[in-house]
């Protein structure tokens, strides 16, 4: 079972980040699998060494709502959203793989899981190829803004946008997560 990052103030906001997959790379000559902490280490990684990888980085300051957030505002930008990919594991060796047809058929049905377990109030699709096959909405408002029933009553409202690989730019994210989440037009630095 793949571990989610869930901040200590993830219920003031329930915001989750839903990235996509993640691959296996090279390190020291070996190659290096992504363990089921995979989210957590990302985060816990970005908390202690901002700047950390270019993907969990643009997070960050997208969260943050800054380019070069001091250490306690990324702490503190982290603290209150969850995050971890659709898709658990890897899906092999570069960052140019993408899932298989039965690895994007598993994450589906286990979709429905996650949403029960987080009942996150907002989640933020890093990607249109992850949107295109994850299940049907129960509410559609627009091709990228649709929502999911949670255990309980409670509604996740899913706002899709391209990967951050495809040029997804952090103000462009931080713009997106202040407005799904409070409604507001933010300034960012």
């Amino acid at each position: 079972m793949t571990e989610i990052w869930r901040g200590t103030d993830y219920d003031e906001r329930r915001l989750l980040l839903l990235g996509e997959s993640a691959y296996s790379w090279m390190e020291d000559g070996e190659i290096v699998h992504p363990s089921s902490r995979h989210a957590v280490e990302l985060v816990e990684d970005v908390i202690e060494h901002f700047p950390s990888n270019r993907f969990i980085t643009l997070l960050t300051r997208a969260l943050a709502r800054s380019e070069w957030p001091a250490k306690e505002q990324v702490r503190a930008a982290w603290s209150t959203a969850a995050f971890t990919n659709y898709i658990e594991g890897t899906v092999g060796f570069g960052p140019r793989l993408g899932p298989s047809a039965e690895m994007w058929e598993r994450a589906g049905k286990g979709f429905q899981g996650l949403l029960d377990d987080l009942k996150p109030n907002t989640i933020i699709v890093l990607g249109k190829t992850m949107w295109s096959l994850m299940p049907d909405a129960d509410i559609y408002l627009t091709k990228d803004v649709q929502g999911y029933k949670t255990d309980g009553g409670g509604m996740a409202m899913c706002w899709a946008v391209e990967h951050p690989s495809a040029g997804l730019s952090w103000r462009r994210l931080a713009q997106l997560i202040a407005f799904a989440t409070n409604r507001e037009i933010v300034e960012l630095d």
